[in-house]
């Protein structure tokens, strides 16, 4: 999940940069990953109820 945090704050590291594409690119890989732990928690044995 820390992972996922660092590639938020280094999308909006690039955008402070001025680096569209770079920041669009990390944005895009957090949203996926986020998406994917999501997934992933509700299906496993864990129970965690969202």
């Amino acid at each position: 999940m820390s992972l996922i945090f660092l590639a938020y704050g280094i999308a909006f590291l690039f955008l402070f940069r001025k680096d569209k594409k770079k920041a669009y690119y990390f944005f895009a890989l957090a949203t996926i990953a986020s998406i994917a732990m999501f997934f992933y928690h509700t299906t496993s044995s864990l129970n965690l109820n969202f």
